[in-house]
């Protein structure tokens, strides 16, 4: 397969998810809210695998350009905040939130936001996360930036954080704890649990 048809198979999806669609860890007929979705790059697969896609993001613009790469979901894309979504309790099979929770504005508005992402998934539910860490950058904080807004990421998770976050929970870690190390500027870790 040359690289045009894997292009349009995935898109510019996160290898994580990609790593995710391998292990056969969606099914199609299920349902995924991407929450922090931009334009919805990691949504292609499902869209074109039968899967009931919803995203949500604060820029109106991105939400837009993802109505019309979706033209099939677009009534599933809002403009919206993260720590007060407007789905019901347990809407969803599986969660996808990469590269958003670092814009956290302190661990108040992270724990609002986690709670918001853990309410609207459903039980034995999946939620990947890619999120700005610590963890390999000997004590130094991450610098994160939105490649289009420019925003600054000035929360980061740290082990203790993750320790937290599933005895808080009660979530389940399904992979090992992945840490990227980007030429020791930032470090993303990838966390992949189940509810």
């Amino acid at each position: 397969m040359n690289y045009k048809q894997t292009f349009n198979l995935l898109g510019n999806v996160d290898i994580y998810v990609i790593d995710q669609i391998l292990k056969g860890s969606y099914q199609s007929g299920q349902s995924i809210l991407d929450a922090g979705c931009g334009s919805g790059r990691n949504l292609k697969w499902f869209y074109q695998n039968d899967f009931s896609i919803t995203g949500i993001d604060v820029d109106a613009e991105r939400i837009k350009l993802a109505k019309e790469i979706y033209p099939n979901s677009s009534g599933n894309f809002t403009v919206g905040t993260l720590d007060k979504m407007p789905y019901t309790d347990e809407a969803f099979d599986h969660l996808l939130c990469c590269a958003v929770l670092h814009f956290a504005k302190d661990i108040t508005h992270f724990t609002k936001m986690f709670t918001e992402i853990y309410r609207v998934l459903k039980p034995s539910g999946t939620l990947l996360i890619r999120v700005a860490s610590d963890i390999g950058l000997d004590g130094k904080k991450p610098f994160v930036q939105d490649g289009i807004s420019k925003e600054m990421g000035n929360f980061y998770i740290t082990r203790q954080l993750i320790s937290e976050i599933v005895e808080s929970f009660s979530l389940k870690l399904l992979e090992p704890i992945k840490t990227t190390n980007v030429q020791d500027v930032r470090a993303m870790t990838t966390l992949v649990f189940q509810k």
